[in-house]
């Protein structure tokens, strides 16, 4: 396991990042390890760009919030052209968990841009990553959402379920249940309790149909 693991959580506003960095730092904390966050916004309150960056010190003291290009452990993506972004910052060996259902943007929805196919972004991070695993967190999030009479769509939970199902990812899902249950309001623990549920079963169920070697090869489920 690395000194110093390294997580990226990008998106747009709305779908609950910084919340999902908070869950995380405080779930380092409860394990001990040093943790160090740091987030950025862009017009998040209209659907703009928003990234955080998590730091857990798992073997030594983590003193920058600030992830360096090539260095990130683990590349989670709510949006899929937001997850694009933020490639670069991907270390060789790093892992891309990627929501494949887009947020298209006004200039997008004003028909002055071409969004990308899912398949094209998919292709992209494969050129870049060696282990990407991608499905629409956004559909199990709505209908979980729906069903419980939720306000917000728990894509965070849902995404940060799919990340306890990596080897490498070293926060136990029961330590982060306990720091979701902590974060959100309790008559929404339950429902967002099982976003991270259905979010962990369905990469271990990908994962389970991979080629799961030295090397993982996610694939669509």
């Amino acid at each position: 396991m690395n000194d110093i693991y390294n997580i990226i959580i990008c998106g747009v506003g709305g779908q609950g990042i910084v919340l999902s960095s908070r869950i995380l730092g405080e779930a380092g904390v409860k394990l001990g390890f040093s943790v160090r966050i740091g987030e950025t916004f862009g017009a998040a309150q209209r659907g703009g760009s928003v990234v955080s960056h998590v730091r857990i010190g798992i073997k030594e003291k983590v003193y920058s919030p600030t992830i360096l290009k090539g260095k990130c452990d683990l590349l989670l993506g709510f949006e899929p052209v937001e997850t694009l972004r933020y490639i670069d910052y991907l270390s060789p060996q790093g892992t891309i968990i990627v929501n494949t259902s887009p947020v298209y943007p006004i200039s997008v929805l004003a028909k002055r841009e071409k969004y990308p196919s899912i398949d094209e972004i998919i292709n992209t991070l494969k050129t870049v990553a060696e282990n990407v695993l991608y499905f629409d967190a956004t559909a199990i999030a709505n209908a979980i959402r729906e069903e419980s009479k939720m306000k917000v769509t728990p894509i965070n939970m849902v995404i940060l379920g799919a990340a306890t199902a990596i080897d490498t990812f070293p926060i136990p899902a029961s330590v982060l249940k306990e720091s979701i249950s902590e974060a959100v309001p309790q008559k929404y623990i339950e429902p967002n309790l099982k976003a991270f549920e259905e979010g962990r079963e369905k990469a271990l169920k990908i994962l389970k149909l991979g080629e799961v070697q030295h090397l993982v090869v996610f694939k669509n489920s």
